[in-house]
């Protein structure tokens, strides 16, 4: 063996030096791993530390009040879903089932915005979903939400453009624009189109309000009443005409469409996608803990309510010998009415379809310049778009730029609104998690909060807690999780098992995530919640009413397309490499991660307690030692040592010690700043 050994190990290399070489490799590794497990770690920290209160001071002006806020709310939920979608199902001959699925979803939309009604009477502010989910989820995620949101609103902005351009080119011009400035054949890649022809009428269209709503909060609060006043006025004056002059027919029978299951649940969830744009004024309202709750309640009421009663109104005329021309789609409720001799009632609803797609046009700019405005200020996004002027007191900056680089898309491109389908879903899905998590957090002193081993219960019997503290907390958030990992397998193996190859063990699994999922919410429902009663609007029945909503949404996940997932995992991939570049090293989260106050970095090793523990004290015991000994008990570092005691020569006097630390608290107070 020695033979072969010093046979194979080269000339003039000894056995110490390859030991040597092998140890040099095996620290090198060693430090390496060190390093990267403690950045991959700083990360997970980043990325699942929730922050319990942003402090922040806006600089956005204060000047909305209920009714402004309600019709703000109005304009950007009813315009397309009343001129567009639900005449196009009643024309497929959908009707039915559509009031059917209005009924049923605006209920569970209902419970969406009861659970949104209490987080903005909590703690209204600029974000919205975006700033619930940093306060109770992670930044992660909240910037996951953000993101997405940007790309909601700017899909939907430039759908109701698209379509407001065609109606005024079809109305006004009889097409002219459309065949005269023409570039070629339209090509379609997934949800996104060029339109084959230069689009003069959208960024008209985009810039006039952008605009306008950057010029003043007055300006914005007149421009929303007049066109929602009057789009409300049509809708209401078409409503009214028609249940005067209604001549109930046979109606028509048979699916003219053979998609018409997925264009009634698209009608149903794009009809109710905007009910929580208004939760974005959280700091330009008067009173927002009470106004908004009550204004996004009040809204989706009523427009539920308008969206059945229409519908109705819409089957009753559609007989058996309607003859609709398949060129006038672009307008479908004017062509209805036109077919049936409504010619007054053709012209309102062309003159309210531009005018309500122009209101949620505004809305949809509006809600995307504040998205952008409070991730700037939070440092995720790029800080010019945080700017507010000192004049109109509204981020002009952001909302010429959000309307110059749409302007731009919408000329020559057309983004169908599906794109903005996950994103709107996933806001749905926040909402009611971002509850269930204020509801059982612990919101007491430290000093209140004390626990035992025994307060590991997952049913709380016999309620012996009935205020929500740190362990409690931590078992209702893993709970939460559960849920939701519950809900997601119990709606995917439910429907498994209406698929024809569904076998015994999907039955099974289905039974099984079921059962699991009503125990954790039995087993939620025993933790202890946090008083909500002063709130002005307060949910019942926590956690069911937020689980049922949060189920439903799932379920309504599964009906989004191969193209529209595409597009989510693509936009999320390059949201979270934006996240890891610039977002993650320049949020203004860095002082709470980083407790010296230093800007967080994870590629340096940041101090532990103990290093600034004489810091934070104000007072330390002596037990009998000298200040050289508790310096070396507090684990600082040599230098920290020296510096205490070479600035004062007497390194026994317990004066001279406290002089030290209070010298040191001002030089890292200045250090911080």
């Amino acid at each position: 063996m020695l033979v072969a050994s010093s046979f194979l190990r080269p000339t003039g290399v000894s056995l110490a030096f390859e030991r040597g070489i092998l140890q040099v490799i095996l620290h090198s590794l060693r430090w390496t791993f060190i390093s990267w497990w403690d950045f991959f770690t700083r990360v997970y920290e980043r990325m699942t530390t929730k922050v319990d209160q942003l402090g922040y001071k806006s600089h956005l002006k204060i000047g909305f009040r209920g009714i402004e806020v309600m019709m703000l709310c109005l304009c950007s939920l009813h315009g397309f879903a009343v001129y567009k979608l639900i005449p196009t199902i009643i024309i497929n001959n959908g009707g039915v089932l559509l009031t059917f699925c209005w009924i049923v979803y605006g209920i569970i939309t209902m419970f969406t915005a009861f659970c949104l009604a209490e987080l903005t009477a909590l703690a209204p502010c600029t974000g919205s979903t975006y700033h619930y989910s940093y306060l109770t989820i992670s930044e992660f995620v909240a910037f996951l939400v953000g993101w997405n949101k940007i790309l909601a609103y700017a899909a939907v902005i430039l759908s109701y453009c698209t379509f407001m351009s065609s109606s005024i080119d079809e109305i006004f011009f009889g097409g002219w624009l459309t065949a005269e400035i023409h570039l070629g054949e339209p090509q379609c890649f997934s949800l996104f189109c060029s339109k084959g022809y230069v689009d003069l009428i959208v960024p008209i269209i985009i810039l006039s309000l952008a605009y306008l709503e950057s010029w003043s909060i007055r300006t914005a609060k007149v421009f929303i009443m007049v066109v929602t006043s009057i789009s409300m006025i049509i809708i209401f004056t078409i409503i009214f005409g028609l249940y005067l002059f209604i001549d109930i027919r046979p109606t028509r029978s048979g699916y003219k469409s053979q998609t018409i299951f997925q264009d009634i649940g698209e009608t149903v969830f794009f009809g109710l996608m905007s009910f929580d744009s208004i939760a974005v004024l959280g700091d330009e309202v008067k009173k927002p803990w009470k106004t908004i709750p009550k204004s996004i309640i009040n809204a989706t009421i009523l427009v539920v309510v308008i969206y059945v009663v229409l519908t109705l109104l819409l089957i009753s005329i559609m007989s058996e010998n309607t003859v609709l021309k398949d060129d006038t789609y672009l307008c479908p409720l004017s062509n209805i009415l036109e077919s049936h001799g409504y010619l007054v009632l053709s012209w309102f609803s062309n003159l309210g379809t531009i005018l309500s797609l122009w209101g949620g046009a505004f809305a949809m700019i509006f809600n995307l310049s504040r998205i952008l405005y409070s991730m700037s200020r939070d440092g995720l996004l790029f800080p010019f778009l945080s700017r507010v002027s000192w004049i109109s007191h509204t981020p002009v900056v952001n909302t010429m730029f959000c309307g110059a680089t749409l302007s731009i898309l919408g000329t020559f491109v057309i983004i169908n609104y599906n794109a903005a389908a996950f994103s709107l879903l996933l806001e749905k899905i926040i909402i009611p998690v971002c509850l269930l998590v204020t509801r059982y957090r612990c919101e007491q002193k430290e000093e209140e909060n004390k626990e035992t081993c025994n307060n590991w219960l997952l049913f709380n019997y016999p309620n012996s807690r009935t205020r929500p503290t740190i362990v409690t907390e931590r078992i209702s958030r893993l709970l939460i999780y559960l849920i939701v990992l519950s809900a997601i397998s119990s709606v995917y193996c439910i429907l498994m098992m209406f698929a024809k190859d569904a076998g015994l063990y999907v039955r099974v699994l289905a039974l099984f995530s079921v059962f699991f999922l009503i125990i954790f919410i039995v087993c939620l429902h025993c933790q202890p919640q946090n008083n909500r009663t002063q709130l002005s609007v307060r949910v019942l029945a926590v956690p069911l009413i937020p689980v049922l909503s949060l189920t439903f949404e799932f379920f309504t996940a599964t009906f989004l397309t191969r193209s529209e997932w595409w597009l989510a995992y693509s936009w999320a991939l390059i949201g979270i490499i934006f996240y890891f570049i610039y977002s993650i090293f320049n949020s203004e989260k860095n002082e709470f991660t980083d407790s010296t106050g230093n800007k967080w970095n994870p590629y340096e090793k940041k101090r532990t307690s103990k290093e600034i523990y004489l810091i934070e004290s104000e007072t330390y015991e002596t037990n009998g030692k000298t200040p050289e000994e508790q310096l070396q008990r507090l684990g600082l570092s040599p230098y920290y040592q020296a510096e205490c005691f070479n600035n004062h020569p007497s390194k026994s006097s317990i004066e001279n010690f406290t002089k030290t630390e209070q010298i040191l608290k001002q030089e890292m107070k200045e250090m911080q700043m």
